[in-house]
C-alpha cells in the first residue's frame, strides 16, 4: 500500500473540479477543515498540514510530495458546497474529499461526492470521501477495489441513516459542525474490519478536541486619526494617518487603498501582535486645507486568499478636516522716539485665501486686503506714519480668520526730552 500512496501523492499539486452545489453555503470563499479525526484501526487522522492546535503533534505544510504529511494538503469546503482536497492518515494514507465518482449506490448514503449542507458556520457532511489506497488506480483516487489491498474499496461515508453492514449497526451517523465545531457524536463509517468508525471529535486524555472549521476572518475598521503636519505657503498639508483596523490575522498581509478625491496611496498592511503594521505608512501629501472630499480607507484580503473573508471588501469612510492655515504677519517700526516724534510703521501679510486684516495704532487705521487662493498664496505690504507720540504706543495687526484671530504688534517706546532749568 505504501508503493501507491507514493504515487498518489505527486497530484496533490493538481487543481480538482467538486460537483454541483447541494445549496448555498453562505461561504465567499473556501474554509479549511483543521484538526484530527480517529480511527481506532488507523489511527490520527490529519485534516490539515498545518493545524492551529498541537495534540496531536502538529505537523508543518513544508518539504516535498511524497508518502508523508509534510506536503501542502488540507480539506476544503467550497462556497458551492462542494468539498476538496485530502486528508492524510500513517496508516491508511491519503484520503481524498471531493471530484470522486464511482461511489458506491443504494447504501442509504447521499449518492455524491463528498459535500457540505447548510450554512456556515453550522454544516452537515454528506456523500463520500475515499481513501485512495483502497482504489484500484490508487494515484488518480478511482476504480474499483484495490486486489492489492485485501479487497478494501477504500469509501468512507460521511454521513448515512444506517451503518453499512452488520458490524455494528447503528442509525443517524454523520459530521455535524456547529458553529464551526464538530458534535453530536460526530461518526464517519470506513467499512469493517478496514477503518470503522472515524471519530470527528476525539478525547484525548479527557479532553474533546473535534475537528472544526477556520474562522471567516472580519477585517474590521474601526476609524481613523489624522496628523497634519504644517502646511505650505498655498496651503497644503502633508497629513499622517493612524487607522484602527482589527481582525487581519497574524502574519497575513493584505492590501490597502486609501483616498481622498484624487490624492490616493495604496499598499499591504500585515497583521502583528503590536497590531496592524502599513507599507507604506498612512499619509497623503498635498492635501487642501479646504479638502471637502470624503476619505476613504479599503482593507482587502488577496484573492483567491489563504484566510476566508466574509466581507470581501472592507471600507471605512470619513470626513477630513483642516484648519485654515495661519496668515503670515509681519509689522515692524522703531524701538523708540522722541516724545513729539512720529514713527513709520510697515506691515505685511500673506495668505492663501482671501482676508481682510485690520492696522491700528496711535494716528493708523487702515485696512490690509489680501487675495490669495489655494496654492497661490498673496501678499500685501504696505506702511503709514503715525501720529506724534507723547507716550509710548503699540502697533498691531490682527486678521480673523474663521473662528481664529491672529494678532502681531509692535510697541513703540517714548524718549523723554530734557530741558534745562
Amino acid at each position: 500500500m505504501k508503493n501507491y500512496i507514493f504515487v498518489f501523492a505527486l497530484l496533490l499539486t493538481a487543481a480538482f473540479a467538486g460537483p454541483a452545489p447541494v445549496e448555498a453555503t453562505g461561504l465567499t470563499v473556501p474554509v479549511e477543515l483543521d484538526g484530527y479525526a480517529w480511527s481506532a484501526m488507523t489511527g490520527w487522522i490529519s485534516m490539515n498540514c498545518d493545524q492551529s492546535g498541537s495534540t496531536p503533534p502538529t505537523n508543518t505544510c513544508v518539504g516535498s510530495p511524497g508518502p508523508g504529511p509534510k506536503v501542502d494538503y488540507n480539506v476544503q469546503i467550497q462556497p458551492n458546497g462542494s468539498m476538496s482536497g485530502y486528508a492524510w492518515s500513517s496508516i491508511a494514507g491519503w484520503i481524498r474529499f471531493g471530484g470522486l465518482t464511482g461511489y458506491p449506490t443504494g447504501n442509504r448514503v447521499a449518492d455524491q461526492s463528498a459535500t457540505a449542507v447548510g450554512t456556515y458556520p453550522n454544516l452537515d457532511l454528506v456523500g463520500w470521501a475515499r481513501a485512495c489506497a483502497g482504489a484500484s488506480n490508487p494515484a488518480a483516487c478511482s476504480g474499483g477495489t484495490n486486489i492489492n489491498a485485501g479487497g478494501w474499496d477504500g469509501w468512507i461515508a460521511l454521513s448515512g441513516t444506517e451503518v453499512l453492514s452488520d458490524y455494528e449497526p447503528v442509525t443517524g451517523y454523520g459530521i455535524t459542525f456547529r458553529n464551526g465545531i464538530a458534535e453530536n457524536e460526530p461518526f464517519a463509517w470506513g467499512g469493517p474490519n478496514t477503518m470503522g468508525w472515524i471519530d470527528f471529535s476525539p478525547i484525548v486524555n479527557g479532553t474533546l478536541i473535534p475537528v472544526t472549521l477556520r474562522t471567516q476572518t472580519d477585517i474590521v475598521i474601526n476609524g481613523m486619526n489624522s496628523t497634519p503636519g504644517v502646511p505650505d505657503a498655498g496651503g497644503l498639508y502633508n497629513v499622517a494617518f493612524l487607522a484602527d483596523v482589527v481582525g487581519i490575522p497574524e502574519g497575513e498581509t493584505v492590501s490597502y487603498d486609501l483616498s481622498l478625491g484624487t490624492l490616493t496611496q495604496s499598499g499591504t498592511v500585515t497583521g502583528t501582535v503590536a497590531g496592524p503594521n502599513f507599507t507604506p505608512t498612512l499619509q497623503l501629501n498635498n492635501v487642501p486645507f479646504n479638502a471637502t472630499d470624503p476619505l476613504v480607507l479599503a482593507v482587502d484580503m488577496p484573492e483567491p486568499g489563504t484566510v476566508p473573508e466574509t466581507n470581501e471588501t472592507n471600507v471605512f469612510t470619513t470626513s477630513l478636516t483642516l484648519a485654515m492655515p495661519a496668515p503670515t504677519i509681519s509689522i515692524t517700526g522703531p524701538v523708540a522716539v522722541r516724545a513729539g516724534d512720529t514713527a513709520l510703521i510697515s506691515w505685511s501679510v500673506s495668505a492663501p485665501y482671501p482676508v481682510t486684516c485690520t492696522v491700528r495704532g496711535p494716528g493708523i487705521n487702515t485696512t490690509a486686503v489680501v487675495v490669495g487662493a489655494l496654492g497661490s498664496p498673496a501678499t500685501v505690504t504696505s506702511n503709514a506714519t503715525s501720529a506724534a507720540l507723547q507716550n509710548a504706543g503699540r502697533f498691531e495687526v490682527t486678521c480673523v480668520v474663521g473662528a481664529d484671530t491672529y494678532t502681531e504688534r509692535h510697541p513703540v517706546e517714548v524718549i523723554p526730552t530734557f530741558q534745562e532749568i
